[in-house]
């Protein structure tokens, strides 16, 4: 059984949050230091071959009792203050991590608390700000949501019917898809109209999406879709369905719906722009 949105994401994020805080407070800090402590010995390895090739090259200067340019002083000196400072970089942030190291790495219970309140908030609250920047923000952070679930959980088939020329070949394409649960191509195949349409996505894509995973099982075609209009750059598709309900696990009556569509003028994809039950 899938756990629906938002509890999914409250469980995932109370269990990264653990792990993200062991790493930040235990490995983050070793590997700075492991680090610095490498490029310590580079640089004085480095620094080493450096002066030795001054060496040789001023060798002869020496023999003749001459003294060598003041700038290969300089250079010497400068090496050896990197490589001073870089041990001593290495030196202190070892001990901030013998600091970190006594510092609590599991996050208090109030946090994960907070954390899952602000989560639900976040979700149910989403119409109150409409096309806010705020209102954006979330609708974005949900479909990143969604492009990480779908990467990790269920692995993208090819979509390449979601670009076919055919507009009943795409309408098919677009219910299998949310039969997948790829929930961000099937968003995709809406137009930016329909995207903001109040009447239809009040939240936008937590509207649709809370739509078909939360209270649609699967869809069936019941009767192939047939085109109505077409031209160039927009068709009027005709389909017959049939949805499985989660909260009655049976197949509702046949239902015929009018889908609009158009073609974006960059893709030449089709998208939905309108739908209608007849």
């Amino acid at each position: 059984m899938v756990v629906p949105m938002p509890w999914r994401a409250i469980v995932v994020v109370l269990v990264l949050m653990p792990i993200f805080s062991w790493f930040f407070w235990r490995i983050f800090p070793w590997l700075l230091v492991k680090l610095l402590q490498l490029v310590s010995v580079g640089s004085e390895l480095l620094a080493n071959m450096l002066l030795f090739g001054e060496y040789l090259l001023t060798k002869n200067l020496r023999k003749k009792g001459r003294q060598p340019p003041e700038y290969v002083y300089i250079f010497a000196d400068f090496l050896r203050n990197i490589v001073s400072f870089l041990y001593l970089c290495s030196q202190e942030l070892d001990k901030v991590r013998q600091k970190a190291l006594k510092k609590r790495w599991l996050p208090r219970r109030i946090w994960l608390i907070i954390t899952g309140i602000i989560i639900l908030l976040t979700w149910y609250a989403r119409p109150v700000f409409g096309e806010t920047t705020v209102g954006k923000f979330i609708d974005n952070s949900v479909i990143f949501w969604y492009s990480f679930d779908s990467w990790v959980m269920t692995p993208q088939s090819k979509l390449s019917t979601l670009n076919s020329y055919s507009p009943t070949e795409f309408v098919k394409a677009y219910y299998s898809t949310i039969n997948k649960r790829q929930y961000i191509a099937s968003w995709n195949c809406l137009s930016p109209k329909f995207k903001t349409k109040k009447s239809s996505l009040p939240s936008g894509f937590i509207s649709y999406v809370s739509w078909w995973e939360q209270q649609v099982e699967r869809i069936e075609i019941t009767k192939q879709p047939s085109v109505e209009e077409q031209n160039n750059n927009s068709a009027i598709v005709k389909v017959q369905l049939q949805y499985l309900l989660k909260n009655q696990q049976k197949l509702s009556e046949p239902e015929s719906v009018r889908l609009w569509l158009v073609r974006d003028g960059k893709t030449k994809r089709w998208m939905i722009s309108h739908s209608r039950v007849i």
